[in-house]
């Protein structure tokens, strides 16, 4: 949880100094951790919050300096770009982003901060997409030129603490990690918070009595609710048990217990076919089917001729 960007005050120095100690304890008695630097116990007359200076001394509210600087270097930005780009085009978030810081002059200047921006607006308005460019019109660039000259001027008039209106009241607020909501009550004198927060949690949360038998359940009702105005029918003591059934009823049906079963197969259903053990073996050959043919011992001998056949 953090608790940021709280002021408070006092006609008397005494008194705002007796509010800031008590505002400081009470955060320290809570557990919180606080940044020192960023905090200013001491009252003063002059002081800047949020990015406004609340300057007391001549009852005025201004925007602090530096956020006008800032405004004029990001109007200048956009100028810049407009006369360099041949058909006054820039992004339209950068556009929006200097809209948006003179729009947050509204708490001082008021309702000049709209009247002055509507042709910006309209450039903005007439976007493709958030990524994309936009032309700024004659019109937007005057209102750029407008503020470039004259906020500073506005600024430094500021704004009376009597044009403000304001009322007291009281402020109540809750918040958890889904959601948030806050209640605020007119301001009324001589009246104890702390009563007034608990009554106002019984009007919004009516008080509940929860009934110790666990028979009675819906007895649960608001205390100023009659007898049976709010209660719930009276249900017996196993309003969750289930039917008795029978033990059977997740059985299949009788007509047919075995439709959904896998029918009955033989063992050998899955087997490998019975062969002989023969079946791999190579057929069986003659011991010969491989060697020469059986042939004559003399197929090669040269005929028998005479012995003189060679004399003349």
């Amino acid at each position: 949880m953090f608790l940021d960007d709280g002021i408070g005050g006092h006609r008397e120095f005494i008194k705002a100094l007796e509010l800031s100690q008590s505002v400081k304890v009470s955060l320290l008695k809570f557990g919180f951790m606080l940044a020192e630097e960023k905090c200013k116990w001491l009252p003063a007359m002059v002081s800047c919050w949020l990015g406004h200076v609340l300057d007391f001394e001549r009852n005025m509210l201004c925007v602090s300096d530096e956020r006008i600087h800032s405004l004029e270097c990001s109007i200048d930005s956009v100028l810049f770009q407009i006369y360099k780009d041949r058909f006054s085009v820039v992004p339209v978030r950068v556009l929006a982003a200097v809209v948006g810081q003179i729009i947050s002059l509204h708490s001082v200047l008021g309702k000049a901060v709209s009247l002055r921006t509507k042709y910006l607006y309209g450039c903005i308005l007439a976007r493709a997409s958030w990524n994309s460019p936009v032309q700024v019109t004659k019109q937007a660039i005057l209102e750029l030129q407008y503020w470039r000259k004259n906020a500073r001027n506005l600024n430094s008039a500021g704004r009376s603490f009597k044009q403000v209106e304001y009322i007291d009241a009281y402020l109540f607020s809750d918040a958890n990690a889904f959601a948030y909501g806050g209640y605020i009550q007119k301001f009324e004198p001589n009246v104890d918070v702390k009563k007034m927060s608990s009554s106002l949690i019984k009007r919004v949360l009516p008080e509940v009595s929860i009934c110790d038998d666990v028979s009675k359940m819906g007895s649960i009702m608001p205390s100023d609710a009659s007898s049976c105005q709010f209660m719930l029918p009276e249900v017996s003591k196993c309003p969750v048990t289930l039917p008795e059934v029978s033990k059977s009823i997740f059985t299949l049906p009788e007509e047919s217990r075995c439709s959904v079963m896998i029918p009955e197969v033989s063992r050998c259903s899955v087997m490998l076919p019975k062969v002989g053990k023969c079946h791999v073996t190579l057929p069986e050959v003659s011991k010969c089917s491989v060697m020469l043919p059986e042939v004559s011992s003399c197929p090669v001998l040269l005929p028998q001729v005479s012995k003189c056949s060679g004399f003349t």
